[in-house]
């Protein structure tokens, strides 16, 4: 659950979210823990307020990303 990982995970917690600091633009100074919610809801507000940084992930207009699921 969301209170177990926050509670007993020991890096640092990072979150995807659409108004933080550019990923590609951040120093990290230690290992961390980058949470990424889905692209309707995104994170959680107890995984924001429990972050030490959120970062957006900008995607490149040129970049596609495509799901095949093979039955």
């Amino acid at each position: 659950t969301e209170k177990f990982l926050i509670d007993n995970f020991s890096q640092k917690l990072i979150c995807a979210d659409m108004n933080g600091e550019n990923i590609y633009k951040t120093t990290f100074e230690t290992d961390v823990g980058l949470i990424i919610g889905n692209e309707g809801q995104g994170v959680s507000e107890n995984f924001k307020n429990a972050s030490n940084k959120l970062v957006k992930i900008p995607m490149n207009e040129n970049i596609y990303i495509q799901c095949i699921k093979e039955f």
